[in-house]
């Protein structure tokens, strides 16, 4: 389960819960390089990987405006 808050354009906080699974064999949950704790950001386009035609592929990978953003952390 990821607590989020989405920030608006009047930068409010409107607190939510989103429950995702992830299936990943090189993202270690304990120990120096533990996923837990760092942030984890949703936007509302895919990042283009530089790729793409826009003059914001170096910077921000045109992937859109922020939807989501949130810690990762466990519960339980």
């Amino acid at each position: 389960m990821i607590t989020y808050y989405l920030v608006t354009e009047f930068v409010s906080l409107l607190p939510g819960v989103a429950n995702i699974n992830v299936t990943d064999s090189q993202i270690p949950l304990t120990g120096p390089n533990s996923i837990i704790g760092r942030a984890v950001v949703v936007h509302a386009d895919p990042d283009d990987l530089g790729k793409g035609g826009h003059e914001l592929r170096k910077s921000t990978g045109n992937a859109g405006g922020r939807v989501a953003c949130g810690i990762i952390g466990l519960q339980g």
